[in-house]
């Protein structure tokens, strides 16, 4: 793997998690702008955006293994 495509992943991985914490940004306010409240929406919230942006970052580690690897072998 070339170090391009290395960084590629890292970017992908970064913008995609980037935009999950956007939304969830979004998702904590109501139409007219004010906090939500609800305790059990917002931890629903944050454990779904919790779990992607985990995947996200295997991807930024994943990526780091296969590039070492093509450069070892």
């Amino acid at each position: 793997m070339e170090k391009s495509k290395l960084s590629f992943f890292y970017h992908l991985a970064c913008d995609r998690a980037h935009v999950l914490l956007d939304d969830l940004y979004e998702s904590l306010h109501d139409e007219d702008g004010n906090p939500v409240l609800e305790a059990e929406v917002i931890n629903t919230s944050i454990d779904a955006v919790s779990n992607v942006i985990r995947e996200e970052l295997s991807i930024i580690k994943s990526a780091l293994d296969e590039y070492t690897e093509s450069k070892r072998g």
